[in-house]
C-alpha cells in the first residue's frame, strides 16, 4: 500500500501543473487508474468505484464525499466541458501541426538546389581553398562558433572578469617592468 502511495505521488508530481487528473480502482483488475478525462460515471446518479479529482497538485473533489444533487451536476457538466475543450484544443493543435508540416515541405520544394556543374564546384578537404575558409577573429561577431572561437571568447571574458575584480579590491593593474 505504501508503495502504491509513493508511486501516485511520484507520479503526481511529475504532470503538468495546469493538468486535471481523475483517479479511481478499477474493480475488475484491481488496479489505480489515471486519466485526464473524467471516467463515465463521474457523479452520475449510477454508483461507480470512487473518484479522486487531482488539479494542480491539489485534491478537488473526492466521490466519496457525499454532495447534493445540483452540485453534482455541476460538478458532472464542469468536467464534460473541460473535456471536451481539452479534445478541441488537441484537434486545433494538430491542425496547425499539419499545415506547419505542409507549409515546410512546400517551403523546400519551391528551394530549388544549385546545379554542380564540375567536380570544381564541390567542396571537399583536397580542394578547399584559403579564400573559403572563414576568418578568424579575437572577438568573433555573427560567425560561426567553433571551438577555438568559443574558447577564445571564454578567456577574453575570465580576463576582463580578472581585471575588474582585482580593480575592486584595488590590487596593482600595471604590466611589472
Amino acid at each position: 500500500m505504501t508503495t502504491r502511495i509513493i508511486f501516485l505521488a511520484l507520479l503526481l508530481a511529475n504532470l503538468p501543473v495546469q493538468a486535471r487528473m481523475y483517479q479511481w480502482t478499477d474493480p475488475e483488475t484491481g488496479t489505480t487508474q489515471l486519466s485526464g478525462k473524467p471516467p463515465a460515471w463521474y457523479r452520475s446518479p449510477d454508483n461507480g468505484p470512487r473518484v479522486i479529482v487531482f488539479e494542480k497538485g491539489r485534491v478537488i473533489d473526492d466521490t466519496s464525499i457525499h454532495i447534493t444533487g445540483s452540485l453534482r451536476e455541476d460538478l458532472r457538466r464542469q468536467a464534460l466541458a473541460i473535456a471536451a475543450e481539452d479534445r478541441d484544443k488537441a484537434r486545433q493543435m494538430a491542425l496547425q501541426a499539419e499545415e506547419l508540416k505542409l507549409k515546410i515541405s512546400a517551403q523546400r520544394q519551391e528551394e530549388p538546389l544549385a546545379p554542380v556543374t564540375s567536380e570544381d564546384d564541390i567542396a571537399s578537404p583536397d580542394n578547399a581553398s584559403l579564400e573559403t575558409a572563414p576568418e578568424k577573429s579575437d572577438t568573433p561577431v555573427n560567425s560561426e562558433l567553433t571551438e577555438d572561437n568559443l574558447r577564445a571568447l571564454i578567456a577574453e571574458w575570465e580576463k576582463q572578469k580578472t581585471e575588474q575584480s582585482r580593480q575592486k579590491i584595488g590590487v596593482d593593474t600595471s604590466p611589472q617592468e
